[in-house]
């Protein structure tokens, strides 16, 4: 290693040869990874723009409505009959316990 540094450094024409070729390789990757980011960023802004304007359509708002009104429909006759459900359920518990309780005030009573 010291052996090459210094014959680096006792001929700086090789030195500014290998310092021209890194520095021209660098410059050429990143070229590359510029254009190559340039191609990505106008590819998405096409991609964007494209679902923009799909998802303004009417007729897309159109079917959403649909669909979302469908989905709200069901969802409030299956709450409207879960909750019936509940309620008959709740009725018919509070019936029991008030027989039983109806049951052991008799049988006080009667003894």
């Amino acid at each position: 290693m010291d052996y090459w540094i210094n014959y680096l450094t006792s001929n700086p024409t090789f030195l500014l040869i290998i310092v021209i070729i890194v520095v021209l390789a660098v410059v050429t990757v990143l070229k590359k990874l510029l254009k190559l980011a340039l191609i990505a960023a106008v590819i998405l802004a096409v991609l964007i723009g494209v679902t923009y304007k799909n998802s303004q359509s009417p007729e897309f708002i159109r079917k959403l409505k649909a669909k979302t009104e469908e989905i709200t429909d069901k969802a409030i006759k299956k709450g409207t009959k879960e909750i019936k459900k509940f309620k008959e359920e709740a009725l018919e518990k509070a019936e029991k316990a008030a027989e039983k309780t109806i049951e052991k005030a008799k049988k006080k009573i009667t003894e």
